[in-house]
């Protein structure tokens, strides 16, 4: 029988990371350089999970960017004492990545290695689908045999299809090109990765499936227009809509492997890509305020 003393002691709190730990699992996100893709490829790594950012590729080869591939992955720090090092403060890295005639300064993979987790980087360009093609391949290179999984080769576990491109035109004039552009990198690309995943997670059998068993996660970011049209957008509503089918397509072919599959769908963000159109739309909205 307890004492009094026992039965009335408290539980010691759980820390809410600990509930939902990653841990020895790997994750691979698309539009890993900024945004809303960067905040989850973070988020998975503070979790603890290791973390395969997939990045725009430039005009460079895959060869020319295999080798950047391996130049780029990041180790945590050997000294590490904690979440912080044990200097209370996030270590960001940049890590350029050419995006055209601009630039994107991608801390992502120094801020995750500062975590004590490893970060790596693939380069893609995800309307060129022979390049998404070659994306679940190339990050399996990477991996090695650094992660195990349980019948001797290296595993990813999570999937996060982030990445997305946007074109607005009148649909009575609303470019060919442009209507291909988005449909590729919004659904095509996400297919053909969701396709890699699959294939990848149904290879491993339950009972050398290492600690996680079998299957794998496929998050999905969708949007609020998979649910309504919006307004000169007609290709990524279309592009969307059809993501949030896809999701529960493979979620119904895939839940008897363990295999979950599920979609985002995030309103307005304010990230970097919507900067302008953040700042006119909440100054018009705050004079309507102090009316």
């Amino acid at each position: 029988m307890a004492s009094p003393e026992s039965a009335t002691a408290p539980t010691p709190p759980v820390p809410a990371l600990a509930l939902f730990s990653l841990h020895g699992t790997v994750a691979l996100v698309t539009g890993a350089a900024r945004g809303i893709g960067q905040a989850c490829a973070i988020a998975l790594a503070e979790a603890g999970a290791d973390v395969v950012c997939v990045l725009r590729r430039t005009t460079k080869s895959n060869a020319e960017h295999d080798k950047q591939d391996v130049d780029h992955k990041v180790s945590p720090p050997s000294d590490r004492t904690g979440d912080d090092g044990g200097t209370g403060e996030s270590k960001e890295v940049d890590v350029t990545v050419a995006e055209g005639g601009g630039e994107a300064k991608a801390k992502t993979q120094g801020t995750i290695a500062a975590l004590g987790v490893r970060a790596y980087v693939v380069y893609a360009d995800l309307e060129d689908m022979a390049d998404v093609k070659s994306v679940w391949a190339r990050a399996l290179g990477l991996l090695g045999r650094e992660e195990e999984g349980g019948e001797g080769k290296p595993r990813i576990h999570i999937l996060v299809n982030c990445a997305g491109v946007q074109r607005r035109h009148p649909s009575v004039a609303f470019p060919e090109e442009d209507w291909d552009t988005v449909l590729d990198v919004n659904l095509k690309a996400c297919f053909l990765l969701a396709q890699a995943a699959g294939n990848h997670f149904l290879s491993f059998s339950e009972s050398k499936g290492g600690a996680y068993g079998r299957g794998g996660k496929i998050i999905n970011f969708c949007s609020l227009l998979s649910y309504q049209g919006g307004f000169t957008v007609p290709a990524y509503a279309a592009s969307k809509g059809a993501l949030m089918q896809l999701t529960k397509a493979l979620s119904n072919e895939w839940a008897h492997a363990n295999v979950q599959v599920n979609g985002v769908s995030p309103g307005y963000v304010r990230t970097d890509i919507r900067a302008g159109k953040w700042t006119r739309a909440w100054t018009a909205w705050s004079r309507r305020l102090g009316q």
